[in-house]
């Protein structure tokens, strides 16, 4: 009976001396939350800067590519009217056929255009999966 009080005594010392380290911990582990949410608040607004940089500089050269294209469809509309009042049949066909070519260009412009559209949006994608990776493997680490 006497030992069996001895060894209750250090158990509840044991539990007692593993309790008074937990503030500390506490303490720790509020810093390590205030810390993370910093890190990721800067994170965010680096993305949010690149996403913004990207979104930028694709509008500019969609808006360069499409100005081009404009006058390269001008070009073609004019020539195809000044063609057309020929009234040469074989240059009508050639006129169609280099608007058919424009309209081919144009939609390939505009596919790679929609291929880089998506693999920014897969970039973005990407990171915000990578810093929420990363929050859970933090998470889990503590």
């Amino acid at each position: 009976m006497q030992q069996d009080l001895v060894v209750r005594v250090r158990v509840l010392e044991e539990k007692v001396e593993a309790l008074e380290e937990l503030p500390a911990r506490v303490t720790s582990l509020e810093m390590q939350i205030v810390q993370l949410r910093s890190e990721m608040r800067d994170e965010f607004s680096a993305v949010r800067a690149d996403i913004k940089a990207g979104d930028d500089g694709l509008r500019s050269d969609m808006n360069a590519g499409f100005e081009g294209l404009r006058a390269e469809m001008k070009a073609g509309q004019d020539m195809l009217r000044v063609e057309m009042k020929a009234g040469d049949d074989a240059l009508r066909q050639e006129v169609r056929a280099g608007h058919a070519q424009l309209r081919r260009e144009m939609h390939e412009l505009n596919d790679r255009t929609l291929v880089q559209m998506r693999m920014l949006h897969e970039e973005v994608l990407d990171r915000i999966a990578k810093l929420d990776e990363g929050r859970r493997h933090r998470k889990r680490r503590q």
